[in-house]
């Protein structure tokens, strides 16, 4: 593993899709939220106001397999890249907090690893966790610095991101992904990869 200072973890740009400040407003009108019959006073019944459908149930099952959690033409880009899947000499864990790291040792988890013992990687753990235990983790990344943000689209997912970049006589980044929805928990850190694509792909495959 990389030599430098352990990851300084702080607010970056965010990457990969466009996250917004805050939840998205209401939905666009459904159907049932426009009135069909004829003019108001042409009627005599009462009007029902319209229904609001209860939000979906997101929840997921602990992946199996890695080969459930990407879909085949990511695998075979980061192969491609010569990063293989669950090398063993392989060790970055998939974050530096503290608390997030402590917690995945107790929690049902599903460990995805890009690469070899070098100065290029990716580590994921995909963990199951509860409403309170989500909230603490993201309360803990912002407190270190992290830039959590609603998504935008997705009102049900959160993602806290953090990128450092090097210049000195080693260039390259490190980073940080934590995406929290439902009842999951996607945690991944990274070194010197091209990381486009890499979150929405996990997402798309686990959740469809």
């Amino acid at each position: 593993m990389s030599g430098r200072t352990p990851l300084a973890i702080f607010s970056a740009v965010i990457i990969a899709v466009a996250v917004s400040a805050c939840a998205p407003g209401a939905p666009e009108p459904t159907a049932s939220d426009t009135p069909t019959g004829g003019p108001s006073s042409a009627s005599t019944s009462t009007p029902v106001p319209p229904t609001t459908a209860a939000p979906a149930d997101d929840s997921i099952a602990l992946p199996a397999a890695c080969d459930d959690v990407f879909s085949a033409s990511m695998r075979d880009r980061l192969i491609a890249a010569q990063l293989p899947l669950d090398d063993p000499t392989l060790t970055m864990p998939s974050t530096d907090l503290a608390t997030g790291a402590q917690m995945l040792e107790g929690l049902p988890h599903l460990r995805c690893t890009w690469g070899v013992a070098s100065e290029v990687g990716i580590a994921t753990t995909i963990a199951l966790v509860d409403a309170e235990q989500s909230k603490n983790l993201r309360d803990a990344y912002q407190a270190e610095g992290m830039a959590c943000e609603v998504v935008a689209g997705d009102p049900q997912q959160t993602r806290c991101l953090a990128e450092e970049r090097f210049e000195d006589e080693m260039p390259g980044a490190i980073g940080e992904i934590q995406i929290f929805q439902a009842n999951a928990w996607l945690s991944t850190k990274w070194i010197n990869v091209d990381m486009k694509g890499y979150a929405d792909d996990m997402v798309a495959r686990l959740w469809g």
